[in-house]
């Protein structure tokens, strides 16, 4: 009878040992993109989160005392920039243009957005082109610098479960482009050069199983199972149109509850125009033996349909447009008066 207890009492100080071990290392999983991490490895939420950030660096220096400051600018080295992070469905946009004009116009434009819905993933980030050089105002002159950067990324994590053990198939569809932005209208007395410009994109995909906890590298001391991950990466993207397709995989159990996570993030510098926002999507999604899916969300992942994408950049454009036409107009209003 003491063995038997003494057996049953090594048992539970196992089991609470484990428990402790594992709610040590929870802190550090299922989080994605600006999704919270999961406060325990079963009590995981269904949510989805965006965000778009950009930053200019404007830098004016070796100033000679003649010299006028441009409307805006200022000597010395200045950071402008702006970051939304959010947990909703909603596009989340971080833009900035602007048409700096005393001495001409110093065009300078960044801009990100991301949206997030279960299954799909959007982001694309537009910065405009980053140059260097000497302004010219008669005999006085400047070192003007502008650098920009632009970012976005976009993430889900939904918890499934399945009627039955079978296998799922799937394609991670990500369809999107690189090129660089025309240079900015600029005083054609600035003597220039334009910067190095660079993109690139990052997706990466997680099946975690929560019910059967394992130790492995993510967790040495114990917790839940990777059981599929994919990723992609493609570093300085130059290609005009890339049309990536990942395949997903891997075999389901009955009375099991797995943990997704999805994440796209995309970053662009100095013109490299990055757009993925023709959507990174979860398509052609089969189950085997006719089990059914569950989705904590509530998600229909095996029939969803993407929903067409948006038409941000090409009205972002055209502000910018209309904005530098406005300044033209007035200017030359100024001028004949």
């Amino acid at each position: 009878m003491s063995n038997a207890r003494t057996d049953h009492r090594c048992h539970l100080l196992a089991a609470t040992l484990a428990l402790t071990l594992c709610a040590g290392n929870a802190s550090g999983f299922g989080g994605a993109g600006f999704i919270g991490e999961c406060a325990s490895f079963t009590s995981c939420t269904a949510a989805v989160a965006s965000a778009a950030s950009w930053n200019v660096r404007e830098s004016l220096t070796e100033r000679s005392p003649g010299y006028h400051l441009p409307f805006d600018m200022v000597e010395g080295v200045v950071s402008h920039g702006d970051t939304h992070a959010v947990a909703t469905s909603a596009t989340v946009v971080a833009a900035r243009l602007k048409v700096n004009s005393t001495i001409g116009p110093f065009f300078i434009n960044a801009a990100a957005q991301a949206k997030s819905r279960f299954g799909t993933l959007q982001a694309e980030s537009l910065p405009g082109v980053g140059v260097s050089g000497v302004h010219s105002q008669q005999a006085d002159s400047a070192r003007i610098s502008i650098q920009t950067f632009a970012e976005a990324s976009s993430a889900w994590r939904d918890v499934v479960g399945f009627s039955g053990a079978g296998h799922f198939s799937a394609r991670i569809a990500l369809d999107g482009g690189a090129h660089t932005a025309d240079a900015p209208p600029l005083p054609p007395s600035y003597d220039h050069t334009v910067s190095a410009s660079s993109g690139d994109w990052f997706f990466d995909f997680r099946v975690w199983d929560v019910t059967h906890l394992s130790v492995s590298d993510d967790f040495e001391l114990g917790g839940p199972t990777l059981v599929r991950r994919v990723r992609a990466l493609s570093p300085d993207e130059t290609r005009g149109h890339f049309d990536t397709s990942l395949a997903l995989d891997f075999d389901f159990l009955a009375d099991t509850q797995y943990v997704v996570t999805a994440e796209l993030r995309v970053t662009s510098r100095n013109g490299r125009v990055l757009d993925l926002f023709h959507t990174v999507r979860l398509v052609d999604v089969h189950l085997s033996d006719g089990a059914v899916m569950s989705a904590l969300s509530g998600h229909d992942y095996v029939h969803a349909v993407p929903e067409p994408s948006g038409t941000w950049l090409l009205a972002l454009g055209l502000a910018a447009v209309a904005s530098t036409l406005r300044y033209r107009r007035a200017t030359r209003g100024s001028n004949r008066s």
